[in-house]
């Protein structure tokens, strides 16, 4: 298999993924819409179509997220091999204690904003609850750049934040989303051919409630993050990923502002040059592991060396960088302590070369 990332390419990437990304002048706010739907719910259809609506007359700042949460029976897919759209990560924000209106399909948030004394909303309300919050300034901005490496088969993200006034503390989210998902549906306007939209598939970020950022919400403060995203498994078809982030106000629970991509370039122009593989040549040991495992392979060359540890859902967890090692037999130790119970993949970077290799955590 061939390397598609051409020296150009790399700088093109480099140079977008390392140039100021958010504004440094005062914004509108974003508004988020996260909404709440099942296959099983007839209603639903239509709460997709008003999505849609208010998403076409405000491109750019409008962004939206279909959670199907598992805490709701409309979301078991309606037919034997169904592909099951469900996910348990929005089951914290579909209880009622933070709805404060029950569970009810559809449904949305605007920005979490409580509204006339509750933070889920009809349908009918979202497209005046997101055009109020288009009215309103911003403290701060987001700024995104994404590449889809389609050799390693990951999504790498670029994350700005600039405050352009002091505010409360901020938590990020940062999420993964697909399009054109094939699910049969309930209601007037579904079917058994019925496509699905914005649907969450995964959280680059950590933290249920988002993740803390590293400085604070001061004016012209700048935070930035890198995020990576390991489709190895094919989980994703990643022409269809789209990505949404927000920043959460930790005091008022609101969303602050959001952004997003609704495409994801590509890494594809071959240099010709062979990648080999070597993860038949890596040895483990020991694995299954409690704290420090030592990994072994033979490097054809001198060459810097990376190892990245993901989760079951793709997600990296653990980077340890080697610096340039010689030619040769290599013996790296590294400290997995700190990470929970369970199967990772352990994947190993070097110039031309790379491997992916199981590793159990007790």
């Amino acid at each position: 298999m061939k390397k598609t990332l051409t020296f150009i390419m790399l700088v093109l990437l480099m140079h977008s993924l390392s140039a100021q990304l958010a504004s440094r002048e005062p914004e509108p706010r974003k508004a988020v819409v996260e909404s709440f739907t099942g296959v099983r719910c007839a209603n639903c259809p239509t709460g997709h179509n008003i999505v849609e609506t208010i998403r076409d007359q405000y491109p750019n700042d409008i962004w939206s997220i279909s959670y199907h949460p598992t805490n709701s029976n409309l979301t078991t897919p309606l037919n034997p091999g169904d592909l099951d759209l469900s996910n348990s990560f929005a089951n914290a924000f579909y209880a009622p204690n933070f709805t404060l209106r029950g569970q009810l399909m559809p449904s949305a948030f605007v920005n979490r904003r409580i509204w006339d004394g509750a933070r889920m909303a009809f349908y009918t309300e979202w497209s005046a609850h997101a055009q109020s919050i288009l009215q309103e300034s911003s403290p701060v901005n987001i700024g995104l750049a994404a590449f889809y490496d389609t050799i390693a088969r990951e999504v790498h993200l670029d994350v700005e934040v600039f405050f352009t006034k002091s505010t409360n503390d901020q938590a990020l989210y940062v999420m993964l989303l697909e399009d054109d998902l094939l699910a049969s549906q309930s209601g007037p306007g579904g079917g058994v051919n019925y496509l699905h939209d914005h649907v969450f598939r995964a959280a680059l970020t950590h933290a249920q409630w988002g993740d803390p950022l590293s400085v604070s919400a001061d004016s012209g403060n700048v935070y930035g993050r890198q995020f990576s995203y390991n489709n190895r498994a094919e989980r994703f078809d990643w022409e269809k990923l789209t990505v949404v982030a927000f920043l959460r106000d930790v005091n008022t629970e609101e969303i602050s502002t959001g952004a997003g991509l609704d495409k994801i370039e590509t890494s594809n122009v071959s240099t010709g040059i062979e990648a080999f593989d070597m993860s038949s040549m890596i040895e483990l040991f020991p694995n299954p592991v409690f704290s420090q495992s030592t990994v072994k392979f033979t490097l054809l060359e001198a060459s810097p060396v990376v190892v990245t540890l993901y989760n079951t859902v793709g997600i990296e967890v653990a980077k340890y960088d080697f610096g340039l090692r010689s030619a040769g037999t290599q013996k790296l130790t590294f400290d997995i302590d700190k990470l929970p119970q369970g199967v990772y993949s352990l994947r190993i970077d070097a110039t031309n070369a790379s491997g992916v290799k199981s590793l159990i955590k007790y």
